[in-house]
């Protein structure tokens, strides 16, 4: 925030942020998937229960996913669109940091949901 401000400089570094969180998120998702099966492993008979919990895995993960992608897409029209000013940086590093925010958000609900099924 500090020098000339260009709304081209921050076009990578979002897209960058954005993909990261996006990775992140993605990373998670076959440990979850590979608890369920370990599940299943243990308890054979709850084929539904187990089926149930590997869609609402999957769901949680899209629902996430487009909302990111949502952000994203928001972010990048307000950087285009608006005079790169010292607030409107600052707001964008605010949403970048509230966004890197979801991967560790998830991890931990998605670990007590488990925990507590």
């Amino acid at each position: 925030m500090i020098g000339d401000i260009k709304p081209e400089n921050w076009h990578g570094f979002i897209d960058a942020i954005y993909a990261i969180i996006l990775t992140l998120l993605l990373i998670e998702l076959p440990s979850l998937l590979l608890d369920l099966i370990k599940e299943f492993e243990h308890h054979p008979s709850f084929h539904f229960v187990l089926l149930q919990s590997f869609a609402l895995s999957f769901f949680s993960y899209l629902s996430i996913f487009a909302i990111v992608y949502d952000i994203w897409a928001h972010h990048r029209m307000l950087v285009v669109q608006a005079s790169m000013s010292r607030v409107n940086s600052a707001i964008g590093a605010f949403m970048l940091f509230m966004c890197s925010l979801v991967p560790p958000v998830y991890y931990i609900i998605s670990n007590l949901r488990h925990d507590f099924s």
